[in-house]
């Protein structure tokens, strides 16, 4: 894919200094031509180095590893790429390029909006995206517990099972409850139950629930902060709560569970749960929870390798149904069925910066 905004960024960046990923000070005197045709993105770029000025070509990727993908050191057409300019750095370095520039997808962003850029590319949004789902994550890990990421992982689960209408009842109910009781020797029944009991909106009580009823020292929650009216019946509490609570017992008896979901996506718990859950359930678990923690922890302890499987994984799925986003997409001139799950994120992050105008924007849940 053409990385556009990137290349916009860096036409604009002329005499400016960078450090590289390897903290060399360089300064571009001339970022070079735009190339239209085979090799690398921009020719004749020239930089300054040490006061040494050298003159070679520029290739921009969105992940540093699209380079060795892309078979581009096996290319003789790029034999003189003497910088690479890239947003996440790849695991395993690309040392044959002399001077590697690593840039944070909001500075060109940032850069990009105070132009006045309005017109948006399916790239432009795809960064975008990526943009608010490490916000999104950053927040989880900072209003939840940033030295427990299971407990994050189910707080914001359940929070996201809630949907939009019960999403703050759902988080209070999780918080009322250890995860550890998925760990402990109660059959899934027991804990649903436990769960409905914990809620209040469910009443009977047995010896077994009244024993984790006091191990847990529950007191239920008040029925009336619960929403029923207007939302569709499938979407009532009565029934996401055990959906939630099937959703993580599967999840957390799955052996190396945390690893499998972070390093190689949700696939294989996504799977056991079809019967559970439908594709729009899913779209929203991955844009409020897996996604956004994924990120947070590949950025966290220097796996950003694990960037490209991650935007895969999200580009795996149609934009989310919505309305802000359909609106947008009609005010863009984009088609909706065109976006992925990622971009339709960067269509809802571009309404809230006001960088796209809505009358939907008032009524979003950021």
């Amino acid at each position: 894919m053409k990385e556009l905004i990137i290349h916009k960024w860096w036409i604009s960046n002329d005499m400016q200094a960078f450090t590289t990923i390897d903290d060399k000070l360089i300064k571009v005197i001339e970022p070079g031509k735009y190339n239209l045709h085979d090799g690398p993105d921009f020719l004749g770029t020239t930089i300054e180095v040490d006061g040494i000025k050298l003159i070679g070509n520029t290739e921009i990727h969105i992940c540093e590893e699209d380079y060795r993908r892309h078979r581009h050191i096996e290319n003789p057409h790029f034999t003189n790429v003497i910088l690479h300019v890239f947003c996440f750095p790849a695991s395993k370095p690309i040392l044959e390029i002399p001077f590697r520039i690593q840039v944070s997808p909001e500075i060109i962003l940032n850069d990009n909006n105070n132009k006045q850029n309005y017109q948006f590319s399916y790239d432009d949004l795809l960064l975008e995206g990526i943009c608010r789902l490490r916000q999104i994550g950053n927040q989880l890990i900072n209003d939840f517990a940033s030295n427990d990421l299971i407990f994050t992982l189910y707080i914001s689960l359940f929070r996201a099972m809630g949907l939009k209408d019960n999403a703050i009842p759902m988080t209070m109910l999780a918080n009322k409850i250890s995860y550890k009781i998925f760990y402990d020797r109660y059959n899934l029944n027991e804990i649903k139950v436990a769960y409905l009991f914990a809620s209040g909106l469910y009443n009977e009580i047995n010896p077994s629930i009244e024993m984790i009823s006091k191990k847990y020292q529950l007191l239920p929650l008040s029925k009336d902060i619960w929403m029923h009216k207007g939302i569709r019946p499938n979407a009532y509490p009565i029934i996401r709560i055990p959906k939630a609570v099937e959703c993580f017992y599967y999840l957390v008896n799955e052996a190396d569970f945390f690893h499998k979901l972070i390093i190689n996506g949700c696939d294989f718990w996504f799977k056991k749960l079809n019967k559970i859950l439908t594709i729009e359930n899913k779209k929203i678990i991955l844009a409020n929870c897996i996604l956004p923690l994924r990120i947070w922890y590949a950025e966290r302890y220097g796996l950003m390798n694990l960037m490209e499987h991650i935007i895969n994984e999200g580009s795996k799925y149609d934009a989310e149904n919505n309305k802000l986003i359909e609106k947008a997409c009609q005010d863009l001139n984009l088609d909706i069925k065109s976006l992925n799950l990622i971009q339709a994120q960067g269509v809802l992050s571009l309404i809230k910066k006001g960088m796209i105008r809505s009358d939907f924007g008032k009524n979003m849940i950021t």
